[in-house]
């Protein structure tokens, strides 16, 4: 008699990546893990795709579907994101307080490359996006952004400055770093876990109205994880390294927001995650 173990979501083919989903599976939306391989564009539960869309503002290039504008960097371990931004699958819509609550992750960095001069429309980066919902550089929906001058990633709310800044301290730009924003309806944490510092806000602390506005444009209505599609400024299109993102229908708890930044590191550790 013999006896055969069924070991789901486990890759035997030996690519030197591990064999379980880097991700907490709970109310899991989607989790993209950008190594370079060829099932990177589609997340682990294969219900959505991320495209790789060129936009060059200096040659009138917008929403242009080009795979190359993906660099990959750090040994294979992530993509920088070049002229250009990633488009989810995932649509945006205005959402009214006290609705569906959320954890979104980003691990990600500055790309540490300059931004091409004879590229720049209107104005030079001094920024880049590593999530962007219903946003760009409007004061609509909620991102993730960075700073180049400071190294610093904070959350943009319905708003053109930082609302949650966790980190008050300059980085390099090239730091890598994983971040959990929640939100339950009424309150806002952006947790920056790679140096053990949050900041909370509420719907009304700050000002965020009701319902929460998005824009469509120009990211044709998806969600955009990383990159820059706005089409009249290149303020904010510093180039970004994303490594892993994820979104979770429910708020995690700082546990497991704890456990799922061990698995991030696990991913990559030879990074200073």
């Amino acid at each position: 008699m013999s006896m055969i173990i069924r070991v789901p979501s486990v890759n035997w083919a030996g690519k030197g990546f591990p064999n379980t989903r880097p991700f907490i599976p709970t109310g899991l939306t989607y989790g993209f893990d950008l190594r370079t391989r060829s099932s990177m564009l589609t997340d682990v539960t294969g219900a959505y795709t991320i495209t790789p869309m060129r936009t060059d503002a200096s040659l009138g290039i917008f929403n242009q579907t080009d795979a190359t504008i993906l660099v990959p960097v750090d040994n294979d371990l992530g993509q920088r994101v070049e002229l250009g931004y990633l488009q989810s699958s995932e649509a945006v819509a205005a959402f009214a307080w006290g609705g569906a609550p959320f954890t979104i992750m980003v691990a990600g960095r500055g790309g540490g490359v300059a931004f091409p001069t004879g590229k720049v429309v209107i104005s030079a980066p001094n920024g880049g996006i590593l999530y962007d919902f219903g946003s760009q550089v409007g004061i609509n929906g909620f991102t993730l952004d960075l700073a180049i001058s400071t190294g610093q990633q904070y959350s943009r709310i319905e708003n053109g400055s930082p609302s949650l800044l966790p980190d008050p301290t300059s980085r390099s730009v090239t730091q890598p770093q994983v971040h959990f924003l929640t939100y339950d309806g009424t309150n806002w944490t952006l947790y920056n876990k790679t140096f053990a510092l949050s900041a909370t806000g509420t719907n009304t602390s700050l000002s965020v109205g009701n319902p929460i506005a998005v824009s469509s444009t120009p990211t044709q209505g998806k969600v955009n994880l990383g990159g820059n599609a706005h089409q009249t400024s290149t303020l904010n299109a510093y180039y970004p390294v994303i490594y892993q993102t994820a979104k979770w229908n429910r708020v995690l708890s700082v546990a497991e927001m704890d456990d799922q930044y061990a698995r991030t590191k696990a991913t990559r550790p030879l990074l200073a995650l």
